[in-house]
């Protein structure tokens, strides 16, 4: 079969991303998503119909390819023909895209474990109330959670940050980042105090804000580094399950 590739801006590959999220059942974070996002972005076309769509970033790394159902018996051979036309020579894929995962099996490719990404899907008891954070807290968020997050003013100003205080002093704050792919999807992040961990703040301050998040109709995520043994445990004492794992191979 004949096929042409063609560059394209984000916006014209987004109705294939969303499609593409969705038939890994979500499965990815605000991480996995903002590589897709700021990669550079094609479309594979066979006799001008748009089959594949596929990004790969400045390292030339492969961040994603969606092909469409009727075309996955070609799968191997759509993948060659982006490698070739992308040189790419890295990927970064999640473990449930059972296509890229057997394609990687096939070459033999040492895989490194990134991320592991997480759903919440049932509502936990919690007897911890948090508030929205407000610009006059600002001080206090950023002296007790640093680098956590880069743009503490613009999050709060969007209504994105939660934050439970106790004596005026901040014991955790959740982070809540809408998904571009699904608005209907959002991942939250959570911190807490170094002085009052261990103290179930963190289990609970994700829970209270997970429950918030689905009654308010979102389907809600969580990823943490895989090797951070601590956020793990947390996420699961919250109530969240382990959906996949988001890996990388340095040479492919």
């Amino acid at each position: 079969m004949t096929y042409t590739i063609q560059s394209v801006e984000f916006e014209t590959n987004k109705k294939y991303y969303k499609s593409y999220f969705h038939s890994l059942n979500g499965g990815f974070d605000d991480f996995y998503e903002g590589n897709m996002i700021e990669s550079t972005h094609y479309q594979y076309l066979i006799d001008n119909e748009i089959i594949a769509t596929f990004s790969i970033n400045e390292n030339q790394r492969l961040t994603h390819l969606y092909v469409k159902e009727d075309y996955k018996d070609v799968y191997s051979d759509i993948l060659e023909n982006v490698i070739l036309y992308g040189s790419v020579t890295k990927l970064l894929f999640v473990t449930n895209d059972t296509d890229i995962v057997n394609e990687v099996i096939k070459r033999d490719n040492i895989i490194e474990k990134q991320a592991c990404n997480y759903i919440y899907k049932t509502k936990q008891p919690v007897d911890l109330i948090l508030s929205l954070a407000q610009l006059s807290d600002l001080k206090k968020i950023k002296e007790t959670c640093g680098d956590f997050l880069d743009n503490y003013e613009e999050q709060i100003k969007l209504g994105n940050l939660y934050l439970y205080k106790k004596e005026n002093e901040v014991i955790s704050i959740v982070n809540v980042i809408q998904h571009v792919f699904d608005n209907n999807a959002c991942s939250i992040g959570m911190m807490t105090n170094e002085q009052y961990r261990k103290q179930s703040y963190g289990t609970k301050s994700l829970i209270y804000v997970g429950n918030l998040l689905l009654d308010q109709g979102y389907d809600v995520y969580a990823g943490c580094y895989y090797y951070n043994d601590p956020s793990k445990k947390t996420l699961k004492k919250a109530g969240f399950t382990l959906t996949n794992l988001i890996c990388r191979v340095d040479a492919f």
